[in-house]
Parts: C-alpha cells; structure tokens; sequence
C-alpha cells in the first residue's frame, strides 16, 4: 500500500491544478507493483454514467470480459488482469456442481456468477446482491458477457427474518462490504432465502456475506433441507463452531475445505452418506 500511494501523491503532485477541477485520478497497475498508467474520473459526472476499463480475455479456451472500475479492488485488480478471483475456491466449486440452478449470495460484482453461467453449465443463477456500488458493475459484468438471460438477479440481502441494512464498505474492497441491521427506509432490503426461493430447484448454494452466514443459512432451512444441495460457503472463524453444529443439525458433512484468509475458512458441505 506505500508504494500505492507514493504513486497516487506524485501524479496528484504533477496534476494538482487539473485534479482540484473535480477530476479523481487513481494508478491503472497491470502487474504485482507495476504502474501502466493513470485512470481520470470527473467527480461531477452524472450518477448514472460509469467510466471504467473493459478487459477482455480468455479463459478455458472461452472469452470472458470484465468491467474494472478501481484497480486496486481486491477482486477488480484480478479481473484487470483478465483473470478471475480465488480461482481455488472456482476450481473446488467445479469439483461438485455439475449444471442445474446455482444461487450465489453475495454475489459483489458477478466473479462467482460468470463463472458458473459459462464455464461451469449453469442452467440458471440465482443472484442476490445489495450493494448498490457492486450492483453497477455486476450488472454490466453480465451484459458483456452475454449472460443476463440466464441469470435472476434479486437486488437484495439475505438473513433469518426481513429487514432493512446499511452497507458498510471498506476502501478498495467492494467484495468487503458489511450489513448492519438499521430501520432507514432508504436502506437495502433483506429477505428470507426461503421466501425467495420457494418454488425452485437448486442443485448448489454459494454464501460468502461477511459474517452474515449464519443469519442466511438460518433463513434457509427449509429449502437446504428439503432439496439437499450442495453448500460452499465462507465462514468467519467466530462463527466456525455455530457452522459445525447447524451443518450437523442439518445431516451435512464437510467434503472439502479451503482457508485463503487467516480470519475465514470456506466449506464445501453436502448430504452425510447414511
């Protein structure tokens, strides 16, 4: 990060007088350290305009296109690189779903969902998001990549009971953001994964919420236990003991798990073998 912002300070150094016209500039890095260039954005756009980069690439032998909007995103600086996010947790997913309906929740900018729609013969995603932030790249992640028609996209959070939440978001880390339970009616929406997905067959679940997994698998007992499906999902390591105790509950065992972050671990669960 010091190098980051040693970059940052002299470009605003030599651009002063443009940048306090209104203009937010941020490095482009095209590599680990390595500065390709310079990124401008009018603060005084209209809220409906995005300026951002298009990269396209190809993975698997297939095309794939991303809308970078920062650089230095923990998730967009991969897909700056034409790459996907936490490609071992993509290849673990791969393992264990074989087509049929997806859900994603938490989906952030659509890493998880493009995955599964193209490369992994997703018949359908089901999609839930909140953050209005992420919702503008995500939306255009699924455009570009031609997979819209097969994606239900629920602008919403998931928890054991409706409410209202405000988003916290930590800087450079859209796929970061917390919920925080509030009563403002200009808040985002949380709904019941039961009430959501009453009438659907789903073949595998992916939570990663932030701390809120709990709360989601709770709002969806019924579903996970009449279809069974199969569960990837990432569990802080205070919740790790609650986890272990519902899957149990449930009739689920783990299969697989994987740790990328010392505070979380991911979980691959499905249907103990009787």
């Amino acid at each position: 990060m010091g190098f980051l912002r040693t970059v940052k300070r002299s470009v605003r150094s030599a651009l002063g007088a443009t940048h306090r016209l209104g203009l937010d500039i941020r490095p482009v890095m095209v590599g680990p350290r390595k500065l390709g260039g310079v990124r401008f954005q009018w603060k005084a756009d209209r809220p409906e305009v995005t300026r951002c980069a298009i990269v396209s690439g190809t993975v698997e032998g297939k095309p794939v296109n991303f809308v970078v909007m920062n650089e230095i995103d923990v998730i967009q600086k991969q897909h700056m690189l034409g790459k996907f996010y936490e490609e071992e947790e993509l290849e673990l997913i791969a393992r264990h779903f074989k087509g049929g309906t997806f859900v994603d929740i938490g989906t952030n900018i659509g890493n998880h969902t493009i995955y599964a729609a193209k490369f992994l013969d997703a018949s359908k995603v089901i999609a839930f998001e909140p953050n209005r932030e992420a919702l503008r790249i995500l939306k255009a992640n699924l455009a570009l990549n031609d997979i819209a028609g097969k994606v239900v996209l629920h602008e919403a959070g998931l928890s054991d009971s409706k409410g209202r939440a405000s988003v916290e978001m930590p800087r450079d880390n859209l796929g970061g953001a917390r919920l925080s339970l509030t009563d403002d009616e200009a808040s985002i929406a949380i709904e019941r994964g039961d009430d959501m997905l009453r009438g659907e067959t789903i073949e595998f679940i992916k939570i990663d919420t932030e701390g809120m997994e709990m709360g989601v698998l709770e709002g969806l007992r019924e579903t996970i236990a009449d279809q069974k499906p199969t569960i990837f999902v990432e569990v802080e390591n205070a919740n790790i003991e609650a986890f272990h105790a519902y899957r149990s509950e449930m009739g689920y065992e783990v299969v697989e798990e994987y740790r990328r972050y010392d505070e979380n671990i991911n979980y691959l669960v499905k249907p103990a073998a009787k």
